[in-house]
């Protein structure tokens, strides 16, 4: 079924918004960092864009306060690229999801912890088990980063945020998540609006307008949260 004139405008805001806004330096930033200059279009709150970092929560009046003097509500989304041989990835992947491991505070901080979906796919089954395990021991929800378009429209193939069959593949990846007793909430987009619009124009470019981009996510949508509708 073609979605609704609303869901798709709602959904090209949101993706045009998202492609206009990210950065890619977000979550990668240490304490005592200086934020980056804001662009002529600030986005408030966004220490990326000139508001507060996470780690400094204003105290009454507006003051900064130390990260240890109020309590931190978890406002960062967490990926570390996992492995893939060496030079590629943190090479201490799994050394994260160990009970001993020093980031125990850090990890207070962090709303969601995002993983690659073909990662997801590809591990072996007791790594992900052990993720799993431990990230629900710390309560951090996971979050699963998609290509939410299908490559199998004569366009898309080997770029960024195109798939074969991108519904069987998420969905899969959550059940196995789901197998080792975890809960994906969310999903989040590799650049649909970036490389499925005339933004990009290499091998394979679609061309598509936001409007088609948000009619095919949507669609996507549709599938995966027929299986999952609890999803964000």
């Amino acid at each position: 079924m073609r979605p609704s004139t609303r869901v798709r405008a709602g959904l090209a805001v949101a993706m045009l918004g998202a492609f206009l806004t990210l950065s890619p330096v977000v979550g990668r930033a240490q304490p005592g960092a200086e934020p980056t200059a804001a662009p002529s279009v600030p986005v408030p709150g966004d220490w990326t864009f000139g508001g507060p970092p996470p780690w400094a929560p204003l105290g009454p009046g507006g003051s900064e306060t130390a990260p240890d003097a109020v309590a931190v509500a978890p406002r960062l989304w967490f990926s570390p690229l996992p492995s893939r041989g060496p030079g590629f990835g943190s090479q201490d992947y799994m050394a994260l999801f160990n009970r001993r491991a020093s980031w125990t505070k850090a990890a207070k901080a962090i709303a969601v912890f995002k993983l690659e979906q073909q990662w997801v796919l590809d591990a072996a089954s007791a790594d992900l088990q052990t993720l799993v395990k431990d990230l629900t021991r710390r309560r951090i929800p996971i979050a699963i980063e998609t290509g939410p378009l299908s490559n199998q429209e004569g366009c898309g193939w080997l770029v960024n945020g195109f798939l074969p069959d991108p519904v069987a593949r998420t969905v899969g990846a959550i059940d196995r998540v789901v197998s080792f007793g975890g809960t994906v909430s969310q999903i989040a987009f590799n650049e649909p609006v970036s490389f499925g619009t005339s933004t990009y124009g290499g091998p394979s470019a679609c061309n598509w307008t936001v409007d088609q981009v948000a009619d095919r996510v949507s669609v996507y949508l549709d599938g995966v949260m027929a299986a999952y509708p609890k999803l964000k």
